[in-house]
């Protein structure tokens, strides 16, 4: 039994030194504030907060709204698990954006930090809001039977497109400016 615990405490030992020595390892790794790299996660502003509650529970409405028109209207149950499928990838997606805000633009972290991600993770959020209130919207008339005109989706699309194009334009004049400095 003694021996046995004295190989065991020698092959901790000997595993702690040698990573210990390794200029690489996680050990000897700077933390993301010794390298300058902000990394906080709590970048949750109260309005930022009622805009993923007012998104989730959008889709959360959506999904039920989708399951009633399939009962009351017999609907095809494949359109429907489209549907949902459709909306939960996306939500999903944008979401994980939010999360891993230089996934957008491909900068590396160092670049994405303070403005540039405070904008990123804005226009995110709000192309994702956008996207579950048209979604909503067309699901609340499905159930009404009300019919949308063809250039709905088309305005929806637009008003994405133009938040992308408004938080772009923000981000690259603060990499610029970042750039002459």
């Amino acid at each position: 039994m003694e021996g046995a615990y004295s190989v065991k405490y020698e092959y901790f030992t000997r595993r702690f030194v040698s990573a210990r020595c390794l200029s690489q390892s996680r050990l000897c790794a700077k933390s993301s504030a010794e390298m300058g790299i902000n990394m906080k996660k709590n970048e949750l502003t109260w309005a930022a907060m009622l805009a993923e509650a007012v998104g989730l529970v959008s889709a959360l409405i959506y999904l039920g709204l989708q399951i009633y028109y399939g009962m009351a209207y017999g609907a095809d149950i494949f359109d429907i698990v489209m549907n949902v499928a459709a909306m939960l990838l996306v939500y999903a997606g944008l979401t994980l954006l939010c999360v891993y805000p230089e996934r957008v633009n491909g900068l590396t972290r160092e670049v994405c930090s303070g403005a540039v991600r405070k904008y990123t993770i804005r226009m995110v959020r709000t192309a994702k809001l956008i996207f579950v209130e048209g979604l909503l919207f067309t699901s609340i008339c499905d159930v009404m039977r009300k019919q949308l005109k063809p250039g709905y989706s088309l305005i929806v699309v637009v008003l994405i497109v133009a938040v992308a194009l408004y938080y772009e334009y923000r981000i690259i004049r603060i990499i610029r400016g970042q750039n002459k400095k």
